[in-house]
Parts: C-alpha cells; structure tokens; sequence
C-alpha cells in the first residue's frame, strides 16, 4: 500500500511538471485566476491523497491485525485440530475397550447360562436322589428284616450242624472201629495177597477217593499185589495196591483176590 501511495504521488508531481511545462513551452500562461485554480486542484488533489494515505495506513494496520489475527486463528485451529485428533484416539481406545468389555459380557453371559443349567442339572439329581433316598431306606428297612430272618436261619442251621458234627464224631467213631476191626482180621482180609483187576479199565488214585489224583489205568486182567484194605470217610471199600513197584489206591470192588 505504502509503495502505491508512493507511485501515485510522483504520478502528480509529473502531472504538476507537465503543467507547468506545457504553459512554460507555449508561452501562454493564462491568467492567475488559472494558475491559482490549477493550484487548488492540486491542493486539493494532494489533500486527497494524503486521505488515501492515511486510509490505506489504517488499512495496513487493520490488515496487520487481521493477519495477526489470523495466525492466532491457524495456531488455535492447528491446536483444536490436535485436541481433535487425541480425542479420535481416545474415543478409538474407548471403542475398543467397549467391544472388549462387550465380548467378556457374552463369555460371562454363557458362563452364566451354563452354570444355571449345571444348577439346574444338581438340583433335578437332588430331588432324584431323594426320591432315590426314600427308596433306599425302604429297601434298608426291608434287608433289615430279611437279615434278621438270615439270623435265625443260621442260628437254626448252627443247631442242625452240631447235631451233624455229632453224627460225624459218632460216624468216624464207628469208622475207625470198623478199619480196627478189619485189620484184626486175618486170611483174605490181610496184607500181601494178590488180586485181578475184573473191569475194563480200574484207575489206580493217589489216595482212596474218586476226587484224588489219578496216576495210572490199569488194564482188565492186571495182577496187583494187595497191600491193605481201607475205609474213606464216604463208606467206600478201597484197597491199597502195588504195581511194577508203584503203589496206590484201587476201589476194592475192581478187584478179584486170589484164592
């Protein structure tokens, strides 16, 4: 503004010179009145400038302050628009929080849910074994009875088996007098007598009793030498035998003796 200011007065002054320069090469200057007019309007057209001047001065100034003022702007809009941006950041972190804090609802959400029907489960078991309870006591009340009918059964059993130990004692009592009385016995009945098997096959036992050990088969017509007679605890006849010097038990009934 200062350097148009500064053009448009030399513009006058030239103006002014070529008046002047003009009236001074024709020779003909016209009246004072003329001059004086020319004067005027140049007064007042430096009167005028001056104006401009100053208006363009306040205009410079205004234009510096608004300039100034619009930096403060841009510094206070750069600052906002930086608060802006940490907000978004902030506002970003917050979301993410949120949906964060939105999946661990749903998990415990579903932790819930399962845990009341796990509830739900315990309490439908409860009343189950409850009722499972109830039955049971009756079932306990029941054995109980049935186990004290047990107990009489077997005091009633205890009672018939010492009247059968008795019979035994007695039985194995007539048992031993019997084999005494066999061995007092002499001819047929005495050791060293020879015999013949009389069946197809006899089996030869290690003790006399059809559920001892088996050790060999005797063929029909095998000859054995008679040891002794005996008497098991089952009433069965047996016979003490030797074979190709192997002895053992044949039942007495297999046998022929010899005359």
């Amino acid at each position: 503004m200062r350097k148009s200011t500064a053009i448009l007065w030399i513009a006058v002054m030239g103006i002014i010179a070529a008046v002047f320069c003009i009236l001074f090469i024709s020779g003909s200057i016209r009246n004072d009145a003329l001059i004086e007019e020319m004067k005027g309007k140049s007064v007042n057209q430096a009167a005028r400038i001056m104006e401009l001047d100053a208006n363009n001065a306040e205009k410079d100034t205004l234009i510096d302050d608004l300039s100034a003022e619009s930096m403060d702007q841009a510094s206070r809009i750069e600052a906002l628009n930086l608060e802006i941006s940490e907000q978004k950041t902030v506002m970003e972190q917050k979301e993410s929080e949120l949906a964060a804090l939105k999946g661990e609802s749903t998990s415990r959400q579903e932790q819930i849910e399962k845990l009341q029907a796990e509830l739900a489960e315990k309490e439908s078991a409860i009343e189950t074994l409850t009722e499972t309870s109830a039955a049971a006591r009756g079932d306990l009340l029941a054995q109980k009875e049935t186990l004290a009918a047990k107990e009489e059964e077997i005091k009633h059993l205890t009672e018939e088996n010492s009247t059968l130990q008795a019979q035994v004692s007695q039985l194995t009592a007539e048992k031993e007098a019997l084999q005494e009385q066999m061995d007092a016995l002499g001819g047929k009945s005495s050791v060293n007598r020879y015999a013949t098997i009389n069946v197809g096959k006899a089996n030869m036992r290690q003790e006399p009793s059809t559920a001892s050990q088996r050790i060999r088969e005797l063929e029909k017509g095998t000859k054995v030498l008679v040891l002794r007679e005996v008497v098991n605890s089952g009433f069965e006849k047996w016979a003490e035998v030797e074979v190709d010097g192997q002895a053992g038990y044949v039942l007495l009934t297999f046998l022929d003796l010899d005359e």
